[in-house]
């Protein structure tokens, strides 16, 4: 009995063995799972801790580079706040000097003029010197005038009131024509003021009338081609209409004249039919009674060849009736046309003009929803300085920068999608569907639920809950890992960028 219990003590403790060195093996196997995740997680951090760290470089680079550019721009503000304030100073002399120019002008014109009226005086008074007196030719004009003065008073001395009052009426017509001219000036430069003014609105209308005249052009063609193929159709059915009333006018005549021969005939026969029976009835009558014979037969040819011009005269008339008919026929299909014509350019031009009204309203519609989208931009954007300013390092700030970012990329694929054709807009939104889909699987290789960690209702991650829990160290590791993420968030962002414009 003791035996079988040893032997089955000793089964059960070999079982146990068995089973204790199947756990040991399976723990190991567990253990180096777990080492090889350890050091896959390792390197993953560390390749995370150098791209912090190249992008702890870059942002530190485009910081000095954005200072430089700062300071550079500061420097060249200050060179130009002077080179600018020369420039008007420069300009306003330069205008000063103009207004001097033409004033030294004007009054050149004048003193040109006043020379030229001295010289005519001093010519005519030089005149009536020579017929007065006989001297010396004087040629040049200041000899004249040294002739003129170097005479006694006596010889210019004119007591005649006449000539006073002569004079003191010239002067006063040299200063009304004076007044006059200066008028004359002072409108001509309100005219040339007038006619600038009116010449950059005739530039404004020609703009317009070539605009106008090339959809008008347009209009016209398309009509040109319509009243061509109309007008093909209508000759054809007027010379159809005039074979017609001429086979008809033709029909007529001949129906006319064989009537007319019919009639001559029967007249005629009628005539002989009376002439051989007087003939038979009266052999013996005298000669007197032969007169009135022969008169009767006078008369009676003159009726037949009155009827037959009355005939000639019916169809004549008939012929000028059918011409006025087709005359008036011509007149009315041309007004017909002429209305048509009107009609189609009317109707293009209120196609036309109903197009641009709505493409105007399409256009007004796009840039104010393009307006109200900046609106907001600009405001999520100052919001964002604001938070930016009293919190440096949060987590909500780099989703909320994520968002505006969101947006923006929205509105500028938005802006790509309208400006592309179809066929493009297919291709592109295929391209960026896979662009998509591989970024997500990337995110997904990279663990990124787990390198961010879930969110619970108050909005913190559980790392960041796992870490509040925790004392200075796990504080500072939280620390580090909100900066990661809001670096991870940039990154993103910026990836995205980079396929826009690629794009």
């Amino acid at each position: 009995m003791k035996l079988a219990a040893s032997t089955r003590e000793s089964r059960n403790l070999q079982e146990e063995l068995s089973e204790a060195f199947r756990i040991k093996a399976q723990l190991a196997e567990l253990h180096q799972a777990e080492v090889a995740k350890n050091i896959e997680a390792d390197k993953q951090v560390k390749f995370f801790q150098g791209s912090v760290a190249a992008a702890f470089a870059e942002r530190d680079q485009s910081l000095l580079e954005a200072e430089k550019a700062k300071e550079k721009e500061e420097l060249m503000s200050q060179k130009f706040i002077p080179m600018q304030t020369r420039l008007e100073e420069l300009s306003s002399d330069l205008l000063q000097q103009k207004r001097r120019n033409d004033e030294l002008l004007l009054d050149l014109a004048k003193q040109e003029q006043q020379n030229e009226n001295l010289k005519k005086v001093v010519n005519k008074f030089f005149e009536i010197r020579q017929q007065s007196s006989e001297g010396s030719l004087k040629t040049t004009s200041d000899e004249k005038c040294e002739c003129l003065l170097h005479d006694p008073v006596e010889v210019w001395n004119y007591n005649d009131p006449s000539t006073s009052d002569y004079i003191s009426a010239l002067e006063e017509e040299l200063e009304t024509v004076r007044k006059s001219v200066d008028d004359l000036r002072n409108k001509m430069r309100m005219g040339l003021d007038i006619e600038k003014h009116l010449r950059k609105k005739v530039c404004d209308v020609e703009k317009n009338l070539i605009r106008f005249n090339k959809v008008v052009m347009s209009g016209m063609l398309e009509l040109h081609k319509f009243y061509s193929q109309h007008r093909l159709g209508i000759l054809n059915l007027l010379a159809e209409e005039k074979s017609q009333l001429k086979s008809t006018v033709d029909m007529i005549e001949e129906h006319i004249k064989g009537f007319n021969l019919t009639q001559q005939n029967i007249v005629v026969s009628e005539v002989v039919a009376s002439s051989d029976e007087t003939e038979c009835r009266d052999v013996h009558v005298s000669t007197v009674t032969d007169m009135p014979s022969a008169s009767t037969r006078n008369d009676t040819a003159s009726k037949i060849v009155a009827a037959s011009n009355e005939d000639v005269e019916a169809s004549e008339v008939l012929k000028q009736a059918l011409q006025e008919k087709v005359q008036t026929l011509l007149l009315l299909s041309q007004q017909e046309e002429r209305q048509l014509l009107e009609r189609n350019v009317n109707g293009a031009l209120q196609k036309k003009i109903e197009e641009l009204q709505r493409n105007l309203l399409q256009v007004t519609h796009e840039k104010v929803k393009a307006l109200m989208e900046l609106a907001q931009l600009k405001q999520e954007h100052q919001q964002l300085q604001e938070y930016d300013i009293s919190v440096s390092l949060n987590s909500n700030w780099f989703f909320l920068k994520f968002k505006l970012m969101k947006r923006l990329l929205l509105c500028c694929r938005k802006l790509a999608n309208e400006a592309g054709q179809g066929n493009s807009l297919a291709e592109k939104k295929q391209t960026n569907q896979e662009r998509d889909v591989g970024i997500k699987n990337v995110l997904k290789k990279t663990y990124l639920r787990r390198w961010l960690g879930t969110l619970d209702s108050t909005g913190r991650s559980e790392v960041d809950v796992h870490s509040s829990s925790q004392g200075d160290l796990s504080g500072r590791k939280s620390n580090s890992m909100n900066v990661a993420r809001s670096i991870f968030f940039t990154v993103v962002c910026l990836l995205e960028l980079l396929m826009l414009a690629n794009l």
